[in-house]
């Protein structure tokens, strides 16, 4: 039989729910000013659009590396140091991004906040594993994941009311303020599971499968996910794969390719 919630158990995973999403959704902050001000650097800076290509693959070859990396860090530490270390991190080279005046420092920089931004997803989907069944999830996620889509719009609308008043640099400050006072509130509300506030795990009802799996040797690893996982594993990887392409040309490149061929200005270029 599951674990029976309590009201003090109910009170701490709408905090939980709350701090996470938002964490992800903070994230985006730190995450979109560079795209957000491409045209404006350029510009600015008298970079070519291949140096800022180049500055921008690098973000994109961290993350990918980072994501492997915030497994691991994230079985080490913990859901709750690795979401914290890597929005600190993110929160401080974004500030850097805002006073650099090379490609290579910048690209350095993004670099280092595309490491920073991957400590997000795993990290925060590891904090509502430990609080909600597994018969909750699937509708509980699908509401939490909305943060994604709710990071990438307000983010943008915030740069480009920045955008609208102040010069390009001041997209990664107000980026970085924001992600700073989400750092905060994670920081009072997140916690990993409930036997970190004195509660009892929230645990599954242990099913017929679970005691006939429970009389063989235990296996870890790739080992232990069944043939029809792992297809089921390379069929969803494969499609987020090639979704990722599109999605991160569009709101990666869509300002900068609007206000150099339209002629929109780099705060109304960002709203859409």
């Amino acid at each position: 039989m599951a674990t029976a919630l309590t009201p003090e158990h109910r009170r701490w995973r709408m905090k939980v729910f709350a701090a996470t999403w938002l964490s992800y959704v903070g994230f985006y902050f730190c995450r979109k000013p560079f795209s957000a001000a491409k045209s404006a650097i350029g510009e600015s800076m008298d970079w070519s659009t291949t140096t800022l290509g180049n500055i921008w693959a690098a973000y994109l070859i961290a993350y990918a590396i980072g994501q492997f990396l915030a497994a691991q860090m994230g079985t080490a530490l913990g859901p709750r140091k690795n979401v914290l270390i890597g929005m600190a991190l993110s929160t401080c080279v974004t500030i850097a991004m805002g006073i650099t005046v090379t490609p290579m420092v910048m690209a350095g920089l993004v670099f280092i906040n595309g490491i920073a931004q991957a400590t997000g997803w795993s990290g925060n989907v590891g904090t509502m594993a430990g609080w909600f069944h597994k018969h909750e999830r699937g509708r509980v996620m699908g509401a939490w994941s909305t943060n994604f889509t709710v990071g990438a719009l307000t983010s943008g609308w915030v740069m480009a009311a920045v955008l609208d008043v102040y010069t390009w640099e001041s997209t990664f400050f107000v980026g970085a303020g924001v992600l700073a006072v989400v750092w905060l509130q994670y920081l009072l509300f997140q916690r990993n599971k409930p036997e970190d506030v004195g509660l009892p795990p929230v645990d599954d009802p242990v099913t017929s499968v679970d005691e006939a799996r429970s009389a063989d040797p235990p296996v870890k690893g790739w080992a232990a996910i069944s043939p029809e996982s792992k297809i089921n594993l390379f069929l969803v990887s494969g499609f987020y794969f090639f979704a990722k392409f599109i999605r991160y040309a569009v709101w990666s490149w869509a300002p900068f390719f609007l206000i150099r061929n339209y002629g929109l200005s780099d705060g109304k270029a960002n709203l859409y």
